[in-house]
C-alpha cells in the first residue's frame, strides 16, 4: 500500500487544531505535547548524525569494540522508548473514552450503562486505528497490542519498568501481558511479583521461554482457572494463512494441543513409512505434501494414531498399525461452464496493449455443497483467481508477477505448472483430475484491463451496476486484500468510498474492498475516508485518523508501473 508518513496539514509533534489543550493534573512529568517535540529534536539530531556519517561507520578505522558499545546505546534508548509507547498507547485508550464519554453524555449529566459500554467499544476501536495508522501496524495486530499495551501499563509495573532498563524485550513483554489477560487484578500483580523475581535468571531468555514463564506464573496465581482458560483457548482456535516469500505458504491451524500432537504424528508416522519405502523427498516435504493431498483432494494412507497416557518411540506400536485410508473429497462438476463473452474494450479506457490481462482462473471445484455418494465425505467448490499476464504465461521471461486472488504476489513460475495442468487434459487412460465434468470445469480465462501509468485494474467485462457477481469479483481482484490502512485481512465486504447514504455511487471507481473491521467500523474509527486528491494517478483512498494521521492506501499493481511524472504543485 502507498501511504503518507504524516498529514501535511499537521506536521509532526503538533496536535490537529480540534485535539484540545491538556487538562491540568496532578503529575510533574512533561506534558505529552512537550515531550513529543523534544523526541522530535531527538530524533531530527541522531537523523542528521546518519545522513552525514562519512567516517562514523568506517569499519577500517574504528574497532569493533567501538561498534558494539554504540549499539548498546541505541538498545539502551530503544528499550526507553518501548517502555514510553506503552504508555502512550494506554493514554491514547484512556483519553479517547473519556471525551466520547463527554460528547455521548445525558443532558442530566448521566451515563446510561448500556449506552456507555456501547460508547466504550467505540472508543477503544477508534483508539485501535490511530495507533494501527501511528505505528504502522495492522488493525488487528493494533487491537493486541493496544490491549496488551494497557495491561502491561496498570497491571505489571515491574515488568514495564524492565523493559526501560533493558531487562525484557518489547516483544516478550506483550506476550506475557497477553498471557495474564484471563486474571483478575490481583491475580496480575501475583504474576508481575513473580516474574520481577526471576528476571536475573532470564537475562538470556527468548520470547518463548518468557512465554513458558508467563503460563507458569498464571497457573501458579490461579490453578483453579485452568479448565476455564482453557474452555476460553478452545473458543479461539482457528485456521490462518499467511504469505511467505517465493510464492510459498503457511497454513496454521490453532487447535487444542492432543488434538494438533495426533495431527502432526499422524503425517510423521506415513512420511517416515514411505521414506523407509524408499521416498528420497525430505521429511517435513513429505508431510507437507500429505496435508495438501488430504485436504485439497486424493486418498492417502495413513496410519491410525490414538492418544496414549504412555511415552513411545516414533517407531513404537503406533508404527506397527495397518494404515487406514483417509480421503480427501474428489472434484467433479464446473460450476461457471460458459463463461461471459470477452469484450475488447471497456467504457471509458483506453489500455494500451502492455496493459491487458490475462486472467486465470484456475478452478478446483466440485458439485454443490452436501453430501457425496454413500460413505463419501462431503463434496464443496473450490475457486481461486489468479492473475498474470499474457506475457508471462506464453513468455516467462518478461519477468511480471502473478496474483493470487485474496494472497498477494507471488512468482509466475509458482502458478505457471497448475495453470499448464489445469489447461491440458490427462493423458489416456489416466482419471481426470477434475471429474468427470472435468471439461467444463477447465481454467476460465477473463480479459482485464490495467492502467497505462500505475499498473491497476481499472476494467472489465462486467456490465452490472449494484456490485453484482462480476463486480465483486473485479474488486476483488483488483484490491487482492483490504484496503484499510496497514491491513491484509481477505477481502469480504465491498465498501463504498463515498457511503451511498450521501451520494456515492456503486462503482468500480466509488467501490473497494474491505473486511469486517475497516468496513463496519471506519465511521467511529476515523474522521474521514475519501478518495485522495493528491494528483496521483490511481485508485488512491485517503484514510485520515481522528487525529489527523493520514495514510493513503492503492491496489497492488499488477504490472510494472510507468515512471509518471511527481504531481504538479500550485506556482
Amino acid at each position: 500500500m502507498t501511504e503518507h508518513a504524516q498529514d501535511p496539514e499537521h506536521p509532526a509533534g503538533e496536535p490537529p487544531p480540534d485535539a484540545g489543550e491538556s487538562l491540568p493534573g496532578p503529575a510533574q512529568g512533561p506534558a505529552p505535547q512537550d515531550l513529543a517535540a523534544t523526541l522530535g529534536d531527538h530524533a531530527h539530531a541522531l537523523l542528521g548524525v546518519l545522513l552525514d556519517s562519512e567516517g562514523t561507520f568506517d569499519a577500517g578505522i574504528h574497532p569493533s569494540a567501538h561498534f558494539t558499545a554504540l549499539l548498546q546505546r541505541i538498545v539502551e534508548l530503544r528499550g526507553v522508548l518501548d517502555a514510553l509507547a506503552p504508555a502512550a498507547q494506554t493514554a491514547i485508550a484512556e483519553a479517547t473514552r473519556r471525551e466520547e464519554r463527554d460528547a455521548h453524555a445525558t443532558a442530566e449529566g448521566d451515563h446510561d450503562q448500556r449506552a456507555m459500554r456501547s460508547t466504550d467499544r467505540g472508543a477503544d476501536q477508534a483508539a485501535a486505528r490511530e495507533v494501527s495508522m501511528v505505528t504502522r501496524q495492522s488493525p488487528a495486530r493494533a487491537v493486541w497490542s493496544l490491549s496488551a499495551a494497557q495491561r502491561l501499563v496498570r497491571s505489571l509495573p515491574s515488568i514495564h519498568e524492565a523493559v526501560a532498563v533493558g531487562g525484557i524485550g518489547a516483544e516478550a513483554a506483550l506476550r506475557v501481558a497477553s498471557a495474564v489477560r484471563v486474571l483478575d487484578e490481583d491475580g496480575r500483580a501475583q504474576v508481575d511479583q513473580a516474574l520481577a523475581a526471576r528476571l536475573p535468571y532470564l537475562d538470556a531468555a527468548s520470547t518463548r521461554q518468557w512465554e513458558d514463564e508467563a503460563a507458569a506464573a498464571v497457573e501458579a496465581a490461579d490453578p483453579e482457572g485452568a479448565a476455564r482458560r482453557h474452555q476460553i483457548a478452545r473458543r479461539r482456535r482457528h485456521l490462518r494463512v499467511h504469505r511467505r516469500q517465493d510464492g510459498m505458504a503457511s497454513v496454521t491451524l490453532h487447535l487444542p494441543a492432543v488434538d494438533g500432537a495426533l495431527i502432526g504424528k499422524r503425517f510423521a508416522l506415513e512420511a517416515e513409512r514411505r521414506r523407509a519405502a524408499g521416498d528420497r523427498t525430505g521429511h517435513g516435504a513429505l508431510m507437507a505434501d500429505l496435508a495438501s493431498t488430504v485436504l485439497l483432494g486424493g486418498p492417502v494412507a495413513v496410519p491410525s494414531v490414538m492418544p496414549s497416557s504412555e511415552t513411545e518411540t516414533e517407531m513404537g506400536p503406533e508404527a506397527e498399525t495397518a494404515p487406514e485410508p483417509v480421503s480427501a473429497p474428489e472434484p467433479v462438476s464446473a460450476a461457471d461452464p460458459e463463461p461471459a463473452a470477452v469484450e475488447d474494450s471497456a467504457p471509458g479506457s483506453e489500455p494500451s496493449p502492455e496493459g491487458t490481462e490475462s486472467t486465470t482462473e484456475a478452478e478446483d471445484e466440485t458439485s454443490a455443497p452436501g453430501a457425496g455418494p454413500s460413505g463419501s465425505p462431503p463434496r464443496f467448490t473450490l475457486e481461486i483467481g489468479v492473475l498474470i499476464t499474457e506475457r508471462t504465461l506464453l513468455a516467462p521471461e518478461s519477468g511480471d508477477v502473478a496474483h493470487l486472488e485474496g494472497y498477494g504476489a507471488v512468482p509466475a513460475e509458482a502458478v505457471r505448472e497448475q495453470i499448464r495442468r489445469a489447461l491440458d487434459p490427462p493423458p489416456p487412460g489416466e482419471p481426470d483430475p477434475f471429474g468427470l465434468a472435468g471439461a467444463s470445469v477447465r481454467t476460465v480465462f477473463r480479459r482485464l484491463f490495467t492502467h497505462p501509468t500505475t499498473g491497476e485494474l481499472i476494467a472489465a467485462d462486467s456490465r452490472a451496476r449494484a456490485f453484482p457477481a462480476g463486480m465483486r469479483r473485479f474488486l476483488t481482484w483488483r484490491d487482492t486484500t483490504c484496503r484499510g490502512p496497514f491491513c491484509d485481512a481477505p477481502i469480504r465486504h465491498m465498501d463504498h468510498v463515498l457511503p451511498y447514504a450521501e451520494g456515492g455511487a456503486t462503482s468500480l471507481d466509488d467501490g473497494q474492498g474491505g473486511c469486517a473491521y475497516c468496513n463496519l467500523g471506519r465511521a467511529e474509527q476515523t474522521r474521514s475516508v475519501a478518495r485522495a486528491e493528491d494528483g496521483m494517478p490511481g485508485h488512491r483512498v485517503s484514510w485520515r485518523s481522528r487525529n489527523g494521521v493520514t495514510r493513503v492506501t492503492g491496489p497492488r499493481a499488477l504490472t510494472p508501473p510507468a515512471q509518471a511524472p511527481p504531481p504538479s504543485g500550485p506556482d
